[in-house]
């Protein structure tokens, strides 16, 4: 595609189905914002310079200039969203620069949006077809299930464009916590199938130890935080829970299953469970400066 720095504008007009198209575009505006950059991908033209795109997870219909080859990818920048939805692509390059100079809480909403949006798909279209993991499953179950989730999302449109879009999203908050030495974040849903927003945060500790962060929201605990310190020869972990009244019966799991681990396994320590501090929500809401979540963003799980 040899244009760039066009406009595309996105939205009812030209669709036969007005009010589902109505129904999409309102969709779109709830969840997205001015100067988001999304990923698309090219379905199909319909007359003249019009075509049907998977963008920010929708399929819409965008105006183009050139004619691409159905499939292939494109990347917008939100210029408005009302009166009508206007999007611009912009190169690579751009992409990075723009994402150079957006907010921290610019950059965390539109991680934020991207894994929830992940999420959602990967509880409606790929859980339910999969059974159940253990409690503690083994590396290679958990290898196993992380690509069949690498599967789901290179075959299927939605996902492939929601995942990208977070992937670039994540980069910005890697780069914010790398200036502070807060470590890296990962998100890892094939590890809780059961949980939504599963995410874990690696830093380096003292004398060659890791310190893991582990975040989730879990069916009966609510939102839950695991802080782990991992050296050589041990590691011990405390949890945090939204809903305390379920932190006995947690810890007492915890440490049953400690004591029951096998010899080849890397032994573990509960040093115990208690409420969720005032003011966290997840990983991020556990490392970064409370001025960073300003702006009434509000932490889905």
């Amino acid at each position: 595609m040899k244009s760039i720095n066009r406009t595309s504008t996105i939205g009812p007009e030209g669709n036969r189905d007005h009010a589902a198209s109505r129904d999409r575009a309102a969709n779109f505006r709830r969840t997205h914002h001015v100067g988001q950059i999304l990923h698309g991908r090219l379905i199909r033209h319909l007359r003249g310079n019009q075509a049907w795109v998977h963008v920010g997870g929708h399929e819409l219909i965008a105006e183009l200039r050139s004619q691409p080859e159905p499939g292939v990818p494109l990347r917008f920048l939100v210029v408005q969203l009302l009166p009508d939805i206007l999007l611009r692509e912009i190169t690579e390059d751009e992409a990075a620069r723009h994402a150079g100079t957006a907010t921290p809480h610019a950059i965390i909403k539109a991680y934020i949006s991207g894994r929830d949006a992940l999420d959602a798909l990967l509880h409606a279209h790929l859980w339910p077809t999969l059974p159940a993991l253990p409690v503690r499953a083994p590396l290679t179950q958990l290898e196993a299930r992380r690509q069949v989730v690498a599967d789901f999302i290179a075959g299927n449109d939605e996902a492939l464009t929601t995942f990208t879009a977070m992937r670039l999203a994540l980069a910005g908050v890697n780069a914010l916590l790398a200036s502070a030495a807060q470590g890296t974040l990962r998100y890892m849903p094939w590890l809780l199938p059961q949980g939504r927003s599963v995410e874990l945060l690696h830093s380096r500790g003292e004398q060659a130890s890791v310190r893991l962060i582990l975040g989730a929201e879990l069916p009966g605990s609510g939102r839950s935080l695991i802080q782990c310190l991992a050296g050589t020869e041990r590691m011990a972990y405390r949890l945090f829970l939204e809903r305390a009244d379920h932190a006995d019966a947690v810890e007492t799991l915890c440490r049953t299953m400690d004591a029951a681990a096998g010899p080849e396994a890397l032994p573990t320590a509960c040093l115990g469970a208690g409420p969720l501090p005032h003011g966290m929500h997840d990983v991020l809401t556990c490392i970064l400066p409370a001025a960073v979540f300003t702006r009434s963003l509000h932490v889905q799980a």
